[in-house]
């Protein structure tokens, strides 16, 4: 069913007994494995779910109990979840690449008594935590490995619970659903606290951890989903985006964020979208060329990586070949961004030229890339730089702006087919409403938004305050002839600042500047109290590894190529052409390289690529302070890894890089009132 059809009043696995008794043999799922796409049908798909739901039933699973997942992108995880969901269970979704303290806090915060996860790595750290936090059952997909847990009686191959789902009498399943009820709490998602103070994250809904020493601990806090929230927010992106059954997207990022909910869950239970599993992490981009589809819902990370990689491929062709695709792309991104700015494109001779560079330069790269059949792309996690989305839509790809929070269920806000518009998140999908405070603070409310924390009334009555949810985000509204009014998120209230000068810097809009750079892979922009805006800047180690082993350049380990000369000079020159780009108040005046990757292991990153802002003001405070008085150098002791992945304390320098000649600047004025109005 499309959109307008699909109704919020189903449960989510009774839309699914719905779609196999109708469309039985039709593919719901793919899955790669050893080269080969296998798939499955929505008969298969619920057989699974049913035995799942069974066999937990036949455990003695109670209705209203917490069931934690820690599962790659895999069918397993839609197994599982529509399997605890249908026997009257709540579903909690767990990134599997967190580490076990983390997963200790999500079981602690949500109180799991049972598990469902892929194999043995999270088997060995649910079992690291029996002592603290002891489940009733663990059942688990892939036995390699688990040989060394044989005759444990906590665990239970998957296999296993089918079959005592299978000996369940055969009227069982449908006695389950009649007591599902469309307002029932089913599913529990992590909130995005990227920053201190609140778990919304605003154009950042990554379900990630707040500071440390938050209330809130490391992971957030439980956001509340129904079948009728989940199914609601799908059929409102359905009116505005129709699907067509049998449409592909490729399912990569993490089942535990909400983007993946709404796709992989909501709109393709409602569309009859065929949900394809990558066979790996490691091959996602392998895997997303060949299959070419039709839809997809991801974080900016993405198409900043696909727009590097692509114009490596133009620089690394012949002269000839560089040179002509060079114009050709010069003049289908001014085209593009005429378009985005509401002007014409361009002349007759323009036309031609970009219908010549359709045939030999756009479509041959979409192709090579698997989105040559995109017919649209959502990107939402982040805001989105004016200079990504001209430079997509001018090789034709219908890339939009999206915008939500994990208490709206990841989505409130996207662009219309032809309506996108540079440096906005587009306008509110049917049923939701936004309204700005005299702060300029974005408030939210919509039929699917959450109905608060998963035991945490305080927090809720907080964040939900007469039907409006306080989103937290500054925001202002931009108008359009004949695009309406859409939505423009300047950045988190507590992350916008004021110079010395009394200047306003929204920090994203420089920081999504320079992480256009194929050798920045992470930037922190400051500026409160400053003279000037400045940065931390992460580097992307395999892009400037391999700039590095061009050059010819020795080093020994990251902390050491990263703190070169040569390099400093080649950033330099990525810093002055961001610098460019950007109006004089948000400029980079100086930066420091960080001497290490950012990793969610350390708690530098969300486990969606995110970087958690509060962090790093912790962990690099001495750099940030050097920076901010003008300093030329730091000295700190710092861990360094070793390229055999050893790691030991080390005492460093690290140069601070001026861009200008400007004086130290004078910190003795009090800084300006902050207010963003």
């Amino acid at each position: 069913m499309n959109g307008s059809q699909g109704s919020p009043a189903l449960t989510v696995p009774g839309l699914l007994a719905s779609l196999a008794q109708t469309h039985p043999a039709e593919v719901a799922l793919r899955h790669k494995q050893y080269g080969l796409w296998n798939e499955v049908s929505y008969a298969g798909y619920l057989e699974q779910v049913q035995i799942t739901a069974l066999g937990l039933s036949a455990l003695g699973m109670g209705r209203g109990e917490r069931v934690a997942i820690i599962c790659e992108n895999t069918p397993l995880w839609l197994y599982a979840q529509l399997g605890v969901q249908a026997a009257g269970g709540v579903s909690v979704g767990i990134y599997p690449s967190m580490t076990t303290r983390e997963i200790a806090e999500v079981l602690a915060l949500t109180g799991a008594a049972w598990a469902i996860v892929q194999g043995e790595e999270q088997v060995d750290k649910l079992l690291e935590l029996q002592a603290v936090h002891p489940l009733r059952r663990v059942v688990y997909g892939q036995g390699r490995g688990m040989r060394k847990h044989a005759g444990n009686g906590l665990l239970l191959t998957f296999e296993a619970l089918g079959q005592l789902g299978r000996e369940g009498h055969t009227g069982g399943f449908g006695a389950l659903l009649t007591q599902c009820g469309p307002d029932d709490l089913v599913h529990l998602t992590l909130s995005s606290g990227t920053t201190r103070g609140g778990s919304g994250s605003g154009a950042q809904e990554n379900g990630e951890p707040t500071e440390r020493g938050d209330p809130a601990g490391t992971t957030g806090r439980a956001v509340t989903v129904t079948h009728r929230q989940l199914l609601s927010l799908g059929c409102a992106l359905l009116e505005v985006d129709p699907l067509r059954p049998g449409d592909d997207y490729l399912s990569f990022l993490p089942l535990a964020w909400s983007g993946e909910q709404i796709m992989s869950v909501s709109v393709a239970l409602q569309s009859r979208l065929t949900v394809n599993f990558p066979e790996s992490s490691e091959t996602v981009m392998t895997d997303l060329a060949e299959l070419g589809p039709h839809v997809m819902y991801t974080p900016p990370r993405l198409w900043e990586d696909l727009r590097t990689a692509l114009l490596r491929r133009v620089g690394a062709s012949y002269r000839l070949n560089r040179a002509v695709s060079g114009a050709l792309l010069r003049d289908s991104m001014r085209a593009a961004g005429a378009r985005l700015g509401g002007q014409a494109p361009g002349t007759a001779g323009g036309f031609f030229s970009r219908h010549v560079a359709g045939l030999v330069l756009t479509r041959p790269m979409l192709d090579r890339s698997g989105l040559l059949r995109l017919r649209r792309a959502y990107v939402t996690g982040s805001a989105l730089s004016p200079e990504l989305i001209s430079f997509f839509h001018a090789l034709g790809v219908n890339l939009k702006a999206a915008y939500g929070q994990a208490e709206s269920l990841g989505l409130s806000h996207v662009h219309r087919d032809g309506e996108v518009q540079s440096g906005t998140v587009g306008q509110p999908l049917p049923g939701a409403e936004t309204r700005l405070t005299d702060s300029g603070e974005l408030l939210l409310r919509a039929p699917w938004q959450s109905g608060g924390y998963f035991n945490d009334d305080a927090a809720s009555a907080a964040r939900w305050q007469q039907g409006w949810l306080h989103s937290g985000d500054v925001g202002q509204v931009s108008s359009s002839p004949g695009q309406g009014e859409h939505l423009i998120v300047r950045g988190r209230a507590d992350e916008l600042c004021r110079t010395l000068g009394g200047q306003v810097v929204e920090p994203q809009r420089s920081e999504n500047r320079l992480k256009l750079s194929p050798y920045i892979r992470e930037a922190l922009v400051l500026a409160e109290g400053q003279d000037a805006p400045t940065a931390l800047l992460a580097l992307d180690a395999d892009a400037v590894g391999g700039w590095a082993e061009g050059q010819r350049l020795a080093y020994s380990t990251f902390a050491d190529l990263s703190q070169r000369p040569e390099v400093a000079a080649l950033i330099r020159a990525e810093v002055q052409a961001a610098n460019c780009d950007l109006s004089s108040e948000q400029q980079v005046r100086r930066f420091a390289l960080l001497y290490k990757p950012l990793d969610a292991d350390d708690g530098e990153l969300t486990r969606t690529g995110t970087v958690r802002r509060s962090v790093m003001l912790s962990r690099f405070a001495p750099l940030i302070a050097g920076l901010k008085c003008g300093d030329s150098r730091v000295a700190l002791s710092a861990q360094v890894e070793y390229g055999d992945g050893q790691t030991t304390a080390q005492d460093m320098t690290i140069t601070l890089h001026h861009l200008d000649a400007a004086s130290v600047p004078d910190h003795s004025a009090a800084p300006a009132a902050r207010s963003f109005a």
